[in-house]
């Protein structure tokens, strides 16, 4: 793990390392000052800043089975959140749901975490998938 956040700063990834980086600070940045509140350029804008910012973080990666696992992960993540509301909600303890969760949390969680990190890993995934037919 050290190493892969050592690459992101090494000669040959800096460039888009940064580019990434500062490209999704800027779209937040945006879309907090458009606005989020049922305004689709401000959500859009923050959806793909989210996406860019995730792939500031993995774009040295070379191959397609991290991406695989990563839309995996989220993807088995969702599934687990959504389970747990549902269970809680269908044995009456829907209260618990506020409680423990927040209905901001879980919206949180699944679309600014949760479907990028499942976009990105698809993403990547298809990139890297015609990158090796091209060669």
């Amino acid at each position: 793990m050290k190493s892969h956040f050592i690459s992101l700063f090494d000669s040959s990834h800096r460039w888009i390392t940064m580019s990434y980086f500062i490209a999704s600070i800027i779209l937040i940045t945006l879309s907090q000052i458009i606005g989020t509140t049922d305004n689709i350029p401000g959500l859009l804008a923050l959806f793909v800043g989210m996406i860019l910012l995730f792939f500031a973080f993995v774009h040295p990666w070379r191959n397609r089975r991290n991406y695989i696992v990563m839309a995996s992960l989220f993807s088995g993540f969702l599934v687990l959140l959504f389970l747990i509301m549902v269970v809680l909600a269908e044995t009456g303890n829907a209260k618990y749901i506020d409680q423990y969760l927040g209905e901001a949390a879980g919206i949180i969680i699944t679309f600014l975490i949760c479907i990028p990190g499942i976009t990105v890993g698809i993403l990547g995934n298809i990139y890297l998938k015609r990158m090796n037919k091209s060669h």
